[in-house]
């Protein structure tokens, strides 16, 4: 995902991430490299709730969110 979204040009406008438990690997490169920022809105299902051992990942990943002030990535699923 990251290349693909690193060759782009243009901004991106939505991406969807639902890869049961491949999600914090995927968020956090895209945090590490920036890329982040050429994307609108990031829609992202965690699965820590139903994969316990993805607890410590997804505290993690929030505070990443929470230190770099992200506002793109939306982790509420619905």
């Amino acid at each position: 995902i990251l290349d693909i979204v690193e060759d782009q040009d243009a901004e991106i406008s939505l991406l969807k991430i639902d890869v049961e438990g491949m999600e914090y690997r995927i968020l956090n490169r895209l945090i590490e490299s920036n890329a982040y920022k050429k994307i609108n809105l990031i829609k992202v299902e965690l699965h820590a709730d139903r994969i316990y051992c993805l607890k410590k990942e997804e505290e993690i990943l929030f505070k990443k969110i929470k230190k770099y002030n992200i506002d793109n990535i939306c982790t509420d699923w619905i």
